[in-house]
């Protein structure tokens, strides 16, 4: 829905309109995730409406961020480091758990993967920032190398 409101058939072509239905969509994911709480739970295993919901409104937040730093205010140079993932999505995708397999197999993985069992935040999200980089290195790689997924 949000990436509607950016084609040239939307209604919403202002920015300052844009970032307010996407605020506007970003709430009323969060109200109706907080309404089905009392059903089944925040459980992402078991996908209830409530995880989704949330993580559709963090994703919408996250997503309003995005739109203004690289179309409002034009800050684009950092993209290139995600462009391979965003150009392959399906290679990343599958390219994620190969590396966590090889690695476990490798013996290495109390090493390189401690960072997931990690109790300090700034451990944890560096070393998953570091584990997104060399997936999108390695899409970029697999890319030139000619490997496209297609459905």
């Amino acid at each position: 829905l949000l990436g509607s409101i950016l084609t040239r058939r939307s209604d919403v072509t202002e920015p300052s309109d844009r970032i307010r239905w996407a605020f506007t969509f970003m709430i009323g994911l969060f109200i109706a995730g907080f309404l089905t709480d009392t059903f089944e739970g925040i459980n992402k295993i078991d996908a209830t409406p409530t995880w989704s919901l949330w993580c559709a409104g963090l994703a919408s937040g996250a997503w309003m961020l995005l739109y203004l730093l690289v179309d409002v205010v034009g800050i684009r140079g950092w993209t290139l480091l995600v462009q391979p993932a965003g150009a392959n999505p399906l290679i990343a995708y599958f390219l994620h758990p190969i590396l966590i397999g090889l690695v476990d197999v490798s013996g290495l993985s109390h090493r390189v993967l401690a960072y997931r069992d990690s109790e300090i935040p700034w451990v944890v999200i560096t070393g998953s920032l570091v584990m997104a980089m060399v997936v999108c290195l390695g899409t970029g790689l697999l890319a030139r190398m000619g490997l496209r997924i297609r459905l």
